[in-house]
């Protein structure tokens, strides 16, 4: 659980400092050893790595990947999983307007309690 924290962590990071517009190799990085949760295809990518350049993914690779420059941070993920959005896992919503209010904070998935 630690670790899909870590990675959502890492993740939605990357979103916010492409919105800010930071420089490329400020939010570029290569993240090795994850399990993406695969959403359209109800599966799990194992053990791949994924290069996020500029904020965005620009390669999914079946082996580990090395920075083609030393501006670019190379984080191992050791066996995590990555998702897709963020998720909160512990809300107590009691109106619909609440999945609105949700989603334009970034939160793409809930679990209610």
């Amino acid at each position: 659980m630690k670790q899909l924290i870590t990675l959502i962590l890492i993740f939605s990071a990357t979103v916010c400092s492409a919105a800010t517009g930071l420089k490329q190799s400020e939010n570029s990085f290569i993240l090795n050893d994850v399990n993406i949760v695969d959403i359209e295809n109800r599966k799990i990518l194992s053990d791949k790595s994924i290069f996020i350049k500029s904020g965005k993914i620009h390669k999914i690779s079946q082996s580990p990947m090395s920075a083609p420059s030393n501006r670019i941070a190379v984080i191992d993920g050791n066996g995590g999983y990555l998702t897709p959005g963020l998720i909160d896992m512990h809300v107590h919503i009691y109106e619909e307007a609440a999945f609105t209010l949700a989603l334009s904070h970034g939160v793409t998935h809930v679990r209610i309690m």
